[in-house]
């Protein structure tokens, strides 16, 4: 198997000095040798997630084409996927496909083994591709959450106030559904037409 930075240097990408600085620079920091010929300007992330597959012998995907499936995402924690930098696209026929910044990641793909209780199928792909994807594929997953948690509570503030302005008891309710109903609450009660949250 040839070293990635051999693997450039024969694809005329880098060249011999080049690739020396990067390893001295490697000595230092001990980053991965990719992102350290990427922040050098060097070569592009593109030709590294290439080279990388190529190493591992596995395909090189553009993530833009592909969207992840809900059964692909469920068998894999999204703190696992970004810690690792990787997206679960497909699980089909028992089979777990992970697109990987770095598929030769041997530890990690055991580790997928183990939660899809089956086999795995790696591709490789930019890093910035893979949390892109995994910000698709999550953020929207949070957005609707969020948006039933509202649309859950408006319905409990407004039927309170048409009976009357009776309080119902609501200490059951999850924590986050109470608060937007206070906040709710709060807004109809100053007559507010809209209510911004931000973050500290």
């Amino acid at each position: 198997m040839k070293p990635l930075g051999q693997r450039l240097v024969e694809a005329g990408l880098i060249n011999d000095t080049q690739l020396q600085s990067a390893l001295r620079e490697q000595q230092k920091t001990r980053e991965y040798l990719g992102r350290i010929l990427i922040r050098l300007g060097y070569v592009s992330e593109e030709a590294v997630a290439a080279a990388l597959s190529a190493q591992a012998r596995v395909k090189y995907v553009d993530l833009g084409q592909y969207s992840p499936q809900p059964e692909a995402l469920q068998l894999v924690p999204e703190k696992f996927s970004r810690e690792h930098l990787l997206v679960p696209l497909s699980y089909v026929g028992k089979v777990l496909v992970v697109a990987m910044a770095n598929p030769l990641d041997i530890i990690t793909i055991d580790e997928l083994r183990r939660m899809s209780k089956g086999p795995v199928e790696v591709v490789g792909a930019t890093q910035s591709e893979v949390l892109e994807a995994l910000d698709r594929a999550y953020g929207s997953g949070v957005g609707a959450a969020w948006n039933e948690v509202v649309e859950h509570s408006l319905r409990h503030v407004v039927g309170r106030r048409g009976a009357g302005g009776a309080e119902a008891d609501v200490a059951q309710e999850p924590p986050v559904i109470r608060l937007v109903e206070s906040l709710l609450t709060r807004g109809i009660q100053e007559g507010a037409t809209d209510i911004h949250v931000e973050p500290e």
